[in-house]
Parts: structure tokens; sequence; C-alpha cells
């Protein structure tokens, strides 16, 4: 999200902003493997966090970025657990993430 956000022409991530949206198939092996599969729910799902960026932008003068970053993992974090049923290498998989970064984070945003 850091990067879309630093890579995007103005204060709103688009989904040409998101590398793992704009590759073919064969450049993504996470997507081949259907670890990162893109539904309209998902495009809704981004469409709605762009939204609440937008309002957060827009009606507040002390904005941070970097707490609405923590709560977009926190919300990532948690349902990569949920759906591999709190099993934390599965979610850090899930995540594309390593073991020791997820533990870190999980650590760092008080979730267990």
């Amino acid at each position: 999200m850091q990067r879309s956000l630093a890579m995007a022409e103005n204060n709103l991530i688009q989904v040409t902003d998101l590398p793992e949206l704009n590759s073919p198939l064969e450049d993504n092996p996470a997507a081949i493997e259907g670890q990162s599969e893109t539904t309209p729910a998902k495009l809704q799902e981004m469409g709605t966090i762009t939204a609440n960026i937008e309002n957060k932008l827009e009606t507040s003068e002390d904005f941070s970025l970097e707490k609405h970053l923590e709560e977009i993992e926190t919300v990532a974090i948690k349902k990569a657990l949920e759906e591999t049923r709190w099993n934390k290498t599965a979610a850090a998989k899930k995540l594309g993430m390593t073991f020791r970064s997820f533990r870190y984070r999980l650590k760092k945003l008080g979730i267990e």
C-alpha cells in the first residue's frame, strides 16, 4: 500500500497503481497458484478503501497516513488469520510475507 500511494499521481490510489493487479497471470505466480485472485468483491473492497482515504483527507486536517496504513494492515492480517483458522504460517504465506515479518507485524499491531 505504501508503494502504491508513493507511485500514485495524486492522493488517490487507482487499481492501476496496484502492481499485482496489473501483471499478466504468467508474470504473477501467486495468481496462478490461486493466492491472489482479483474478484469483483476485491475490486469493490479496494474502491471502498480508496473512498475512505478520500473522506479522511477531506474531513480531517490531522490525517495520519501511518495510522491509516496500520488500520489496513490490521484488517488484512485479521482476515488472513480468519481464512487460515489462525494458522500464522499459512496467513503469512497468504499475505506474501515471511513468518518472521508476520510475527513482527502481529506484535507491532497488538494482534494475538
